[in-house]
């Protein structure tokens, strides 16, 4: 018996936002190319467009290495075949149908990021997940793909918590209207595999139901995962956020960015004494401490956008452990990696972290700044003294440091660096040991700074004295050489770890002054520590005026 002809198939779908025509969601190379063809076509009364043609490789990069092992003259080559298909639709919107090799003809600025990711948690079975990719937004830059074959639900896979950014979902779904007419697997990020009708009326119909869907609400155990989205680098919503940045540093305009911490460029390679401004056909210039703000913004050419913006790529900071610059501890920075800045745009907030830019949910932003004034609430049982100013600005924490210990009556471990196997370059356990083993880490922020890399070295310093046997040998020793020996035990973690951080400004520190992505930071280290039985507090630290 003949097996059934299938009424739809498997098939790879963009979405495409605002093309001028439909040509215009082609890259150049391709529309250029002899081995490819465009030619318009319609889809019953639709005018489409429809870009087909091979990919060709002469000699394989393979090939020449193989045959010098072999002794032969290898002549291999690739022919791959590649297809777009494009069929317009209402309000701007193009869907791109790709086949082969044909998401590499798109020109990405076009495409919707995370249309398939939006499509999928609106009609996913929540209990039915089969795949999760996911970016965690920390010092590590880490990404994820769990799976479970069978399904689960969002808790299966320990999702839930802030600052974790899914860029692929794959679950079992199902979507009335579609021609196939049963449940499917749906596999969606920047596209989606989904099944499509294989004749003209069946796939137009198919797309109207897609569009349809993404009007409707996402699955509600699925919402977590819209509320933070990476953008495209050359999307539209980029390129006015970089205008916003770029209008934001030509004026100068105090408080609307700030200093970052490039973190997976820097890791825990110590504190910097001295760094770099590298600009293209001049010297370097050498600096003692870490970047300010003025620093940046005097490295940046501020004749026009296009000037501010080409900065921020081409001109590069290096960090260095030692006062002369002879010994780097990172790689060249680029400006746009240290810059931290805000932009609400139609109605949503959007933040730029390292480099990249992300959208975040209001609902999200709320919850999390809710989270961040309950951290800020606590009742810290350690009393920081006020921070002396002297000529209207804070004194330097080594001398702050020494008053808050002599005050408290704790040791001062400030700039005692402990070197490990783990650790080759060191880590700072903590400004300030407390009795009983609480950890306080002091800082003098600008007012215009995040207190992201703060949060991120006190939980790096505890993480190492939970689990690092070497650590915290190294560390008792360096608690005793400095007339300590009873604030510390090396048969448990640290009992506390305290924040306590000043700013050069009339207005005291509060959840509202922190950047979010700071914010997400704090949530996520005091998570990580007190699940370890580590109580953490943020300790905003008044001016002695």
């Amino acid at each position: 018996m003949a097996r059934r002809s299938a009424k739809s198939t498997a098939t790879t779908l963009y979405r495409l936002l605002k093309l001028p025509e439909l040509r215009s969601a082609i890259r150049d190379k391709y529309l250029d190319s002899p081995n490819f063809k465009l030619i318009n076509c319609s889809i019953e009364s639709r005018s489409c467009a429809l870009i087909s043609g091979h990919m060709v490789t002469n000699r394989a990069k393979w090939a020449e290495r193989l045959g010098g092992l072999a002794g032969e003259d290898l002549d291999l080559g690739n022919r791959t075949a590649a297809a777009v298909l494009l069929v317009p639709d209402k309000d701007g919107v193009t869907w791109a149908l790709t086949y082969g090799l044909g998401h590499l003809l798109l020109d990405q600025a076009y495409v919707d990021a995370g249309f398939g990711q939006r499509l999928a948690i609106r009609v996913a079975d929540a209990e039915g997940i089969n795949s999760l990719t996911r970016a965690t937004l920390d010092t590590r830059a880490k990404i994820d793909k769990s799976s479970i074959p069978s399904g689960d639900n969002l808790r299966g896979f320990g999702i839930g918590g802030f600052g974790e950014l899914v860029t692929r979902v794959v679950a079992n779904a199902s979507l009335p209207g579609l021609t196939l007419n049963k449940p499917f697997k749906i596999r969606g990020a920047d596209s989606v595999s989904i099944p499509l009708g294989r004749t003209p009326s069946s796939l137009l119909s198919d797309l109207d139901t897609i569009s349809n869907a993404l009007d409707r609400p996402v699955v509600s155990s699925l919402e977590v995962l819209e509320q933070l989205v990476a953008l495209k680098k050359d999307s539209d919503e980029v390129a006015r956020l970089n205008a916003a940045l770029s209008d934001a540093l030509r004026n100068q305009q105090e408080g609307s960015f700030g200093v970052a911490w490039p973190h997976e460029n820097v890791n825990e390679n110590g504190t910097p004494a001295a760094f770099a401004i590298k600009k293209p056909g001049t010297r370097k210039v050498i600096r003692e401490g870490i970047p300010t703000i003025d620093d940046i913004c005097s490295a940046i050419d501020k004749t026009s956008e296009k000037s501010v913006l080409a900065s921020l790529d081409d001109v590069k900071i290096q960090l260095y452990s030692d006062a002369d610059a002879q010994d780097a501890i990172s790689t060249d920075i680029p400006l746009r990696k240290w810059i931290a800045f805000e932009q609400f745009l139609n109605q949503h907030k959007f933040f730029l972290h390292d480099g990249r830019w992300y959208r975040i949910h209001n609902d999200y932003a709320a919850r999390l700044r809710d989270q961040v004034q309950k951290i800020f609430a606590r009742e810290c049982p350690i009393k920081l003294p006020k921070w002396p100013v002297q000529d209207n600005k804070l004194i330097g924490e080594k001398e702050y440091n020494l008053l808050a210990a002599e005050e408290i009556g704790g040791v001062l471990l400030d700039r005692q660096h402990i070197r490990t196997n783990q650790h080759p370059r060191g880590f700072e356990a903590c400004d300030i040991l407390a009795a009983g083993g609480t950890l306080i880490h002091i800082k003098n922020i600008d007012k215009s700074a995040p207190a992201s890399h703060l949060f991120a070295q006190g939980a790096n310093a505890a993480h190492a004295l939970s689990f690092d046997e070497e650590a915290r040998q190294k560390f008792q020793e360096l608690v005793a050489n400095a007339g300590g020996g009873t604030h510390v035990s090396l048969d448990k973690p640290p009992a506390a770890v305290v924040f306590g951080i000043a700013r050069n400004s009339p207005r005291t520190l509060d959840a509202d002054s922190l950047y979010s992505f700071s914010q997400v930071t704090l949530v996520r280290t005091v998570s990580e520590l007190e699940s370890r039985g580590i109580q953490t507090f943020v300790v905003p630290i008044d001016r002695d005026s």
